[in-house]
Formats: structure tokens, sequence, C-alpha cells
């Protein structure tokens, strides 16, 4: 998958779209588990992000905002990619950030004061927590993707950054 600064490169080539291949690390192109062309509109920031499994893999394509967030503040977008996890309630502190999430599906972007967050999730829809995640502290001007996924000891957080970085965040 490309980040997004190469994404927004083919957009300014020729042809406006861009032919996407996913495939299993260290094995050749022919081999893609999934393939899928997106138009792209001139002059705009994509993401393109592969979710779930080898034998049930999608494509969520994103536009991205790249505008500087207000002074002093950071800005994320939430992204549901754990496979098995249904839809989901998202809250800092008790109160709601985000509401039913469905798999496969970002939300709007949120722009929020810089500082450490504790993300709480409500995967059952019961209006409880069922798990929290510890943000480290992000510096105002930060950009961020934030995923949740299945990693080897449960349910993550993964932050992808403006700048292409990535960081696992365990709950």
């Amino acid at each position: 998958i490309s980040s997004a600064a190469a994404l927004k490169g083919w957009n300014r080539m020729l042809w406006p779209w861009v032919a996407l291949a996913v495939t299993v690390a260290g094995t050749p192109l022919f081999s893609a588990v999934l393939t899928q062309t997106l138009t792209l509109a001139e002059g705009t920031a994509s993401s393109a992000i592969a979710y779930d499994t080898a034998d049930g893999l999608a494509l969520l394509a994103l536009s991205n905002d790249r505008s500087p967030p207000a002074l002093g503040n950071l800005r994320v977008r939430a992204i549901h990619t754990a496979f098995g996890v249904g839809t989901v309630d998202l809250y800092a502190g008790g109160a709601p950030l985000v509401s039913d999430l469905a798999f496969g599906a970002a939300s709007g972007f949120l722009e929020v004061p810089a500082g450490q967050y504790t993300v709480e999730i409500d995967a059952t829809g019961e209006g409880e927590i069922d798990l929290a995640c510890a943000l480290p502290s992000l510096p105002a001007g930060t950009i961020a993707d934030v995923f949740a996924t299945l990693g080897p000891s449960g349910v993550q957080l993964v932050a992808w950054f403006d700048d292409g970085a990535t960081a696992a965040i365990p709950c």
C-alpha cells in the first residue's frame, strides 16, 4: 500500500487514477491478494488502507485533510479495522468522540487540544467501556489516522502519522 504522500504524487501524473496491488510481504506482484484502481481528484491527498484477513481482504480509500490544525490542536481520524469486532463507540475521559463506527469505516476528522488521551472503546453497544488504550502525548500540529486492529496480544491501536511514521499502542 502506498502512503498518502505517494498517492498524492501519483495524483499529479497524467492519469487521474492509481492502480494498487496488495501482496503478502516478500511475494511477487503477480501474486497480489487484492488489486483495485482508485480515481483521485487532482491536487488532493489520499490514503488507502488494506484490512481484514487474506481470505476477506478489502481496501478503504480515504481523502485526507492535510491543512494544519488550529494552534495548539491535533487532528485524528478513527478507523475500525479490528476483524471480528462489531460496531463500536469511542470515548475519551467518558466524553463521546465517535458513535456507531462500523468495521471497515472511518470517522470524520476530530480536532482536539494537543496532549495525552485514553481512548475508551464500547464494543458491545451497552454503554460500558470494554477496553481502554492510553495514547502517548501527542504534540500540537500532529495529524494521524488511528486504527483499531487485532495484534498478537489482542486489540491494539496503530497510529499512522502524516509523515508516514507509525506507532503500535497496546490496550
